[in-house]
């Protein structure tokens, strides 16, 4: 009887810590909607169940969840550490910073916490959240990226547009976030999708699970991030290369081997150079082909409140007969000026050496670089040395202890054969995520709608791969 009590009280408990959790998590996904509120309810409200739900985790769980658990842990430590040791002894300017790293220990736990049907719900429910919303925020950028149009939000007069800014292509901006943001929250959104069309059991649902992934995969083609579409790529391929070996369980392992290989040098490059069709296609849509000009965004209009209600507006965009705009002619390797930010990074690091043991402040990250690039940039475009600049030697080993980690349980996942394959398609995103940081901060820098559901991804990769050690020998996935 005592023992039926205590189970009740623990699964309530769980269920709280959850509730809170996904509360948070839906709140960083709606910031851009109206970001002059959520930044005042960040600043306020929504500041103190960070440390409460902390302290709750520690005080039921303690440290026993594992090495990556103490691994965030620590790095929230030694980033409130190096921020007294940076000259911010009270936390007044950077203290928000240290609660917000506390996140990652808290979506990661999550995935830890709960069992496997409790992992099923919460992925049920944060598939539903995101599914809708952002469909339907894909269907809004298509609207703009196939019609020319430019919307102004009337709650905070971001624009969303598709403009050609400093590429020569046409690319689409979302809420005023920089593309190769959205294109993430996409390529998650995308990744919930394929979970959740081998994870449903009933087929007619699949229907719309389909189309909110197609509307995922035009939308991150019209943002044109090479990052993300390469993500994207890596994470296609990989799926067909699960789905393969699945059918083929019962073959010689030479030959699932052999069509593994194949899938992987085919399906990276099509799919990369399908985007660019799938924006030709889109372009093609239009009266005539056509490419914003640089007309500058629209600015609130002076005397407006930053909750100024007015109506959504729409204004034709400037036009020229020009097809290649609806085309990224990068090349993939094209490093876009990041070699130049790279190497400013590291001369940051060799003008102030004292940022290899003690980094520095999170707003003075860039103050070297700036007198370096002619271009003003808001991070060095790579986790590891945006890590290595704020937080030292110590913050980026703690950073690739954990991604060391990270990457065990992934491959652990991929290669157990009791694993489910809905439970294998887990990993999707977190690979995307690793290609994305190489060339943008994510990890232990982002503390975003990105960021979170990384780690909300990566706590149930963990738990899964812990699963299927203590599964039967025997057993088979389904």
């Amino acid at each position: 009887m005592l023992n039926r009590a205590h189970r009740a009280l623990r699964e309530h408990r769980v269920t709280v810590y959850t509730a809170a959790l996904l509360c948070l998590l839906f709140f960083h996904m709606l910031w851009y909607v109206n970001f002059f509120l959520a930044e005042s309810l960040a600043g306020t409200f929504f500041l103190y169940p960070i440390p409460v739900l902390a302290a709750f985790y520690l005080y039921f769980r303690g440290l026993r969840d594992g090495p990556e658990i103490r691994l965030l842990l620590l790095f929230s430590l030694w980033l409130l550490i190096t921020r007294v040791l940076n000259g911010d002894p009270a936390l007044v300017r950077e203290g928000y910073l240290v609660l917000d790293s506390l996140m990652m220990a808290l979506f990661l736990s999550l995935g830890l916490l709960l069992d496997k049907r409790g992992r099923r719900i919460c992925l049920n429910v944060v598939s539903v959240a995101a599914g809708s919303f952002f469909f339907a925020l894909g269907l809004l950028g298509i609207y703009v990226f196939v019609t020319g149009a430019t919307l102004v939000n009337p709650l905070t007069e971001a624009v969303t547009t598709a403009r050609l800014g400093n590429v020569d292509f046409y690319r689409l901006t979302l809420l005023g976030v920089n593309p190769n943001t959205t294109a993430l929250w996409f390529f998650f959104s995308a990744c919930l999708m394929a979970y959740q069309f081998f994870a449903c059991r009933r087929k007619l649902w699949r229907v719309p699970i389909v189309l909110c992934a197609l509307v995922d995969y035009l939308a991150v083609a019209a943002c044109g991030s090479r990052k993300v579409k390469i993500a994207f790529s890596v994470s296609l391929a990989l799926l067909l290369c699960i789905v393969a070996v699945r059918a083929l369980m019962r073959r010689d392992r030479r030959l699932r081997a052999l069509a593994a290989a194949l899938i992987l040098l085919t399906s990276i490059p099509l799919c990369y150079l399908s985007f660019n069709a799938a924006t030709k296609a889109m372009g093609s849509l239009r009266a005539s082909p056509s490419v914003q000009t640089g007309e500058p965004a629209p600015q609130a209009a002076q005397g407006q409140g930053r909750y100024y209600a007015g109506q959504l507006t729409a204004r034709p965009l400037a036009r020229r007969t020009d097809s290649a705009a609806f085309s990224d002619s990068r090349g993939v390797l094209e490093d876009s000026g990041r070699e130049q930010i790279f190497r400013a990074a590291l001369e940051s690091l060799r003008r102030q050496p004292q940022r290899l043991w003690k980094g520095c402040l999170f707003e003075d990250r860039m103050t070297v670089a700036d007198e370096l690039l002619t271009e003003r940039f808001p991070n060095f475009h790579n986790t590891l040395l945006d890590v290595l600049n704020y937080t030292g030697i110590p913050g980026l080993l703690l950073l690739l202890a954990f991604l060391i980690l990270l990457t065990a349980r992934i491959l652990q996942l991929l290669f157990a054969p009791v694993a489910a394959v809905e439970d294998r398609l887990l990993v999707l995103p977190l690979i995307g995520a690793l290609v994305y940081s190489m060339l943008e901060p994510l990890f232990f820098f982002c503390y975003d709608f990105r960021a979170l559901l990384s780690f909300l991804f990566a706590g149930f990769v963990i738990a899964c791969a812990r699963e299927t050690e203590k599964a039967p020998d025997g057993e088979q996935a389904r």
